[in-house]
Order: C-alpha cells, then structure tokens, then sequence
C-alpha cells in the first residue's frame, strides 16, 4: 500500500517522511545532534526538512537557527521561502535572523533582506504585516552591513 502524503507547513511531504521529522522536539535541535549536516547531506535534508515541515512552529523555528549557526549558505533559498510563506511570525522571525547571520558572505540573502526593509508596511504571502520580522531584517541588515565594513577595512 502507497502511504497517503501529509500536509505540511510546504505542501505534502510524504507521510513516512513527515512521521519521522514529526519525532524530533525543539530540545533535539541541536549542534551535538546536527553539527555534521555541513558534510551529511542526509542530516542536512533532515534539519531542512524540519524547518520547512515539522508540525510545531518552535520546533521550525530551531531548526532555522541552526541551519543559519552553522553556516549553511546553500539553505538561504529555502529560509527566504520561511520568510515568505510560514504561517508562523516565530518560524519567520528567525528564518530572518539566520538570513543575516549568513548574509555577510550570501549577495542572495542579503538583497533578499534588503528588499525587505525597503518595503514598509510589508504583506507577506500569507496577507499578514509583521513588523516583528520587519524589524529582524533591519537589524540583520545593519550588522552584515556593519561585519562587511569592518572586513573592508
């Protein structure tokens, strides 16, 4: 039998997949258990797929500042989606923030960012005004603006 696919925060994920992201708790998100997702392409896949999929909106969220505090450029695409499209202001929050801490060194996630701040009264996909998130990418913006300048110098 084809195991029905479950809806989830991005579409369907198949429903094998999204019971085993659905296992792990925000206490589970962390370095000691994913510092090697920079070379485990299979424990990348898995973190990405809890901050895009996992039911609790926390547990995204952990998963976002992970991907961002261990430096994985190659996630920017998908925390802008988070940004975009998450129905949670928690999860886009802090999508946010690892976009800044990744910033410094990504053109992608800082224009992305940039863009962001030029839009005031910003409506996001889901037709709601954050200006929590708002506020998330101005700073970003001035501390990759601030980290550049200094490496400039």
């Amino acid at each position: 039998m084809i195991a029905k696919p479950k809806r989830a925060v991005f579409g369907a994920v198949k429903s094998e997949r999204f019971d085993e992201i659905s296992k792990y708790r925000r206490i589970d998100i962390t370095r000691e258990n994913f510092g090697t997702a920079i070379n485990d392409r299979n424990l990348y896949r898995t973190l990405l797929d809890i901050s895009l999929h996992h039911p609790h909106s926390v547990v995204r969220h952990e998963a976002s500042f992970l991907l961002g505090k261990l430096n994985l450029t190659r996630a920017i695409p998908y925390l802008i989606s988070i940004v975009k499209f998450d129905k949670s202001i928690v999860a886009k929050h802090e999508a946010a923030e690892s976009l800044g801490k990744l910033g410094e060194n990504s053109d992608l996630a800082y224009e992305f960012l940039k863009e962001m701040t030029n839009l005031k009264r910003k409506v996001y996909e889901d037709d709601v005004y954050h200006a929590d998130v708002q506020a998330t990418a101005e700073l970003a913006i001035t501390e990759i603006e601030e980290k550049r300048k200094l490496k400039s110098n």
